[in-house]
């Protein structure tokens, strides 16, 4: 127990929340996307009153709503906000939403999982320009860029020096081949609507091998065209099955076999080399099966 003769004057000030001096610098830290840790250690180094990282959060949130907007959109503001950017616009650079598609529940098929569904396209008309001169077309979706829990899908091409050039890029609330078809054929109207159009008889679709991907494609563009598994993808596949030749004395000449077959210049030559390795001896394994269905 504490005794004080002194009287309680009722007149102490106390501070609550963060100051206002230590906002507007929080503010400018956070236009500038300065991490919540550094902006704690700004504020420090300038003899400011440095908030709790509750604090800090809950404002930094605040701020996020303030200036992007809310952080989840309704499917009502999702389709409002394509409506208002669907217009072809002049610069060359500008993007806009090529084509979209929304589902409410109550207009979904009940055999369907009766969920909101979306697709739209965003491109830029240099970018569809990428399209009309292409014949190599990459699609898959990115998990590293995700808008509202939704992964967007990539699609573009590739140049001799194995750089990427992007068409646009998608966002689905699925991934399933009607989700792809919606791409590929969009991507063709697009083209369309500024009077240019691709070499669709030279297509080559090149993907990780998902069914849903390479179906899509060839409803759209046809069944005559070819489709090459993704290098990277078959490579991690073989090196992940290898284990099925038990003698490891071979996984090394495997690879260099298989890594000689990705260099064929052109159809007919890999189709044969690759008879000729599949008879080798040391295919005689669960290896085989593996191979033909990712090669």
């Amino acid at each position: 127990m504490y005794k004080t003769e002194d009287d309680h004057l009722h007149n102490e000030s106390r501070s609550i929340g963060i100051s206002q001096q230590s906002k507007e610098v929080i503010c400018e830290l956070f236009k500038m996307k300065i991490k919540p840790i550094r902006i704690l250690e700004i504020l420090e180094e300038k003899g400011l009153p440095a908030p709790k990282k509750q604090q800090l959060s809950s404002y930094l949130i605040s701020l996020r709503k303030k200036y992007y907007g809310a952080s989840t959109i309704s499917l009502g503001e999702l389709e409002a906000w394509c409506q208002r950017n669907s217009l072809i616009p002049d610069d060359d650079d500008k993007p806009w939403v090529l084509k979209y598609q929304t589902e409410y529940e109550d207009e979904i098929n009940k055999d369907d999982d009766n969920k909101n569904k979306f697709r739209f396209f965003v491109t830029t008309r240099r970018l569809l320009f990428n399209a009309s001169i292409s014949y190599k077309v990459h699609v898959d979706a990115i998990y590293k860029l995700i808008w509202q829990e939704f992964p967007c899908f990539i699609i573009g091409t590739t140049d001799m020096i194995r750089q990427f050039h992007p068409f646009g890029f998608a966002v689905c609330s699925n991934e399933k081949q009607n989700d792809f078809e919606f791409i590929f054929s969009y991507l063709r109207d697009g083209l369309l609507n500024l009077n240019l159009q691709m070499n669709e008889q030279e297509l080559i679709l090149i993907a990780d091998g998902a069914e849903a991907i390479s179906n899509a494609f060839l409803k759209v563009f046809g069944t005559d065209h070819n489709v090459v598994m993704c290098w990277f993808h078959m490579r991690k596949n073989v090196e992940k099955n290898l284990y099925l030749v038990e003698d490891k004395a071979l996984h090394g000449g495997i690879m260099n076999d298989i890594e000689t077959l990705q260099l064929s210049t052109n159809k007919n030559i890999f189709d044969i080399a690759t008879r000729l390795f599949l008879k080798n001896g040391r295919m005689k394994t669960n290896f085989f099966d593996i191979f033909q269905m990712n090669g």
